[in-house]
């Protein structure tokens, strides 16, 4: 079968770069629809980070992200990757593309370092990576421009403007195959009813004022703060001890204007997949809960966007989905349960935080996938 994933070809090359084209190419992420790549240039031009993205998977969206990332870089310049290029591309068989190309920001990823990292450095890292997030947050000139359009979401959601239309759209970006929640208007019009097609999750009754409430609370997030997305320095003293500074925050294809409780939400979704190192987790919920004011607001959007997630993944789980049993052996093995309190997250059980290493999850990726292999074959 002939390889359908998109590449960087000399044709698209040529349009990106025209005259100026790389002497190396190196492939970060590459699938049917997207392609992120490096590109390094034989004299003193910087190495920079191309996007390309199939125009029918993108619409407007890609503009959008990058127009929001270089207004975010007006508050913390330092940490988010400057935007040199956008436009459009067709490849040989005539497909057409949407391009970015920004600054390549020098540092490892958090998740190449933090088991390197002792706990001060843990501790100072989260704390830099919150002060980012807070500033972000505050941004006024973001800020004043959608609270005067009065809608809430971004790119990845829609901008919408009211907050049952929002939970509608957060149920849409989680469909699978299966109901497994559903979102409707009471009896009255005003309030939303957030209901698992599982007895036991329950149900949620969020009322009218509470969804209008969410777009005067929303500020500029992040939304995909995971270790992958997080650049670190590292820098070592004469006498060989490392220390460790936050260099950059990237991948804003997520943000928009949110609730401040929307993004630590989010963090419970990551934990296993996206973020295997628990003591981060804990550490980063920790922070930023103190940048989530807990108004009845913010705390019922928490709780929806639970009673969501939970749901499908409890849907997942009864058929062959890899990820949805990799999470739940990865919260049995790291001792993790649900606190009552939304701002927590998931705790531990007991004890003291023990991280999974990378051997330990690799083990539990491949016994996930040898079980549901099992499972279709079975047909079960």
């Amino acid at each position: 079968m002939a390889n359908r994933n998109v590449s960087p070809s000399t044709c698209l090359l040529d349009q990106i770069f025209g005259n100026d084209q790389p002497t190396a190419i190196t492939i970060l992420l590459q699938n049917w629809n997207k392609c992120i790549f490096r590109a390094d240039f034989p004299d003193e031009r910087p190495s920079c980070i191309a996007r390309l993205e199939a125009e029918d998977t993108t619409s407007d969206t890609f503009v959008t992200v990058a127009a929001l990332q270089e207004v975010t870089r007006t508050v913390i310049p330092d940490l988010v990757p400057p935007t040199y290029q956008l436009g459009r591309a067709q490849n040989e068989e005539g497909r057409k593309f949407q391009y970015s190309v920004i600054g390549l920001m020098e540092g490892d990823t958090l998740e190449e370092v933090w088991e390197k990292m002792g706990d001060g450095d843990r501790v100072s890292v989260v704390a830099e990576v919150t002060s980012a997030v807070a500033k972000v947050h505050r941004n006024s000139e973001l800020l004043d421009e959608i609270q005067q359009l009065g809608v809430l979401g971004g790119p990845s959601t829609g901008f919408l403007n009211s907050g049952s239309k929002h939970l509608n759209a957060l149920l849409e970006k989680r469909t699978i195959r299966k109901p497994f929640c559903s979102v409707i208007t009471s009896s009255n019009g005003q309030d939303t009813i957030v209901e698992s097609n599982f007895k036991d999750l329950g149900s949620l009754i969020i009322k009218g004022s509470e969804t209008s409430a969410w777009v005067n609370d929303a500020v500029f997030c992040h939304n995909d703060l995971t270790p992958r997305n997080i650049l670190i320095q590292t820098t070592v003293d004469k006498n060989g001890v490392p220390s460790y500074k936050l260099a950059g925050i990237i991948d804003w294809e997520l943000s928009g204007f949110y609730p401040a409780s929307y993004e630590l939400s989010l963090q419970d979704t990551y934990l296993s997949l996206a973020n295997r190192h628990i003591s981060f987790y804990l550490l980063l919920k920790e922070n930023m809960a103190k940048l989530a004011p807990r108004a009845a607001s913010q705390v019922v959007l928490m709780r929806a966007m639970e009673l969501i997630y939970e749901s499908q993944q409890r849907c997942l789980l009864e058929g062959t989905s890899i990820s949805a049993h990799i999470r739940k052996q990865f919260l049995v093995i790291g001792q993790l349960v649900k606190d009552e309190d939304p701002y927590l997250g998931w705790t531990r059980a007991e004890g003291p935080t023990v991280d999974i290493d990378k051997t330990t999850f690799q083990r539990l990726e491949d016994e996930a996938i040898e079980q549901m292999q099992a499972k279709k074959r079975a047909g079960t």
